[in-house]
C-alpha cells in the first residue's frame, strides 16, 4: 500500500447486482442468501500526489451481530439444551488473497470475515527523442551522404514508455524546417513497435504514410501505439516505438 483513496463508499445488493443501496448500518442476510458489496473511490491524480504504480489496498470486514444490530455475536462457551448454541465458523484459510491465516490479520472463529482487494494506478510514462540522419544525396548516393540540396533526411521519433499502461492512437505533430521540401515524393512515415531502442539509420518496417498528413510545413502522424514498459511488481523494461519520416532538402 503506497497511497490513499478519496471519497470511499460502500454499496450492497440483494438481487445479484441489479440494484445497489448505500451501506449505512447492519444488513440482514437471510438463511442461505447472498448479498454483494462493492467499493467506490476517487483515485488521486498526478496533480495531487499520485504516481504510476501506486497501490491503494481496501479491506472489508463483515461482522456477525446480534438482533440489536450492533452487538457482535459471540460463540457459546457451554452446551445448553435450553438455548440455541452459537458456533462461529469464520476464519478458514482458503489460500487466496484475503485468506485468514495469522499473517493476514484475521482471527478464526471471532465472527469477523475479511476480504481484501485494491486499486492500482497504471498509466503510461512517455519520453520523446527526435534525431536526424542523411540517407542519400545526389552526388554521393548512399555512400557517406551529405546534407546538401537534393539529399534525403530521415527524422526518427523515438517514443519510450516506462509506465505500466499502454498508449493507443498517439499523435505526433512536428513543424518541418522551411529549407526542407515537404512536397517531395520522399515524404512518408513508417513505424515499428515494441523495440528495445530506435536507430535513425534503420528504417522502421510498417508503412503508415496514410496516417501522415501535411498542412503547409506542419506534419501530423497518427495511429501510433506504445506498449507499456512493465507490469506492477516486475522489473522495468522500457518499450520503444520508432517512427520515421523522410524529407528532401531543397
Amino acid at each position: 500500500d503506497s497511497a490513499e483513496t478519496d471519497s470511499l463508499t460502500i454499496e450492497y445488493s440483494t438481487d445479484g447486482g441489479t440494484t445497489w443501496t448505500a451501506y449505512s448500518s447492519a444488513v440482514t442476510v437471510a438463511q442461505d442468501a447472498t448479498i454483494k458489496l462493492r467499493v467506490k473511490a476517487d483515485i488521486k491524480t498526478a496533480a495531487n500526489g499520485a504516481a504510476d504504480g501506486d497501490i491503494m489496498n481496501v479491506e472489508l470486514v463483515a461482522t456477525a451481530v446480534q438482533d440489536d444490530g450492533t452487538t457482535a455475536e459471540v460463540e457459546s462457551t457451554t452446551e445448553d439444551p435450553a438455548v440455541v448454541d452459537v458456533v462461529l465458523a469464520d476464519g478458514v484459510d482458503d489460500g487466496t488473497l484475503g485468506s485468514h491465516d495469522s499473517g493476514k490479520g484475521d482471527t478464526p472463529k471471532d465472527g469477523e470475515e475479511v476480504a481484501r482487494s485494491g486499486y492500482i494506478i497504471a498509466t503510461p510514462v512517455l519520453t520523446l527523442v527526435k534525431t536526424s540522419c542523411v540517407i542519400d544525396d545526389p552526388v554521393n548516393g548512399t555512400s557517406t551522404p551529405k546534407r546538401i540540396p537534393g539529399a534525403t533526411i530521415r527524422y526518427m521519433f523515438d517514443i519510450k514508455n516506462t509506465g505500466t499502461g499502454d498508449v493507443d492512437n498517439l499523435t505526433i505533430t512536428d513543424s518541418i524546417d522551411g529549407n526542407l521540401d515537404v512536397a517531395g515524393t520522399k515524404t512518408s512515415a513508417k513505424k515499428k513497435e515494441n523495440e528495445t531502442s530506435c536507430a535513425c539509420a534503420t528504417e522502421p518496417t510498417t508503412d503508415i504514410s496514410a496516417d501522415a498528413t501535411l498542412a503547409g510545413q506542419d506534419l501530423t502522424i497518427e495511429n501510433i501505439d506504445v506498449a507499456k514498459g512493465h507490469d506492477i511488481g516486475t522489473a522495468a523494461a522500457d518499450n520503444h516505438t520508432c517512427v520515421s519520416v523522410e524529407v528532401e532538402i531543397k
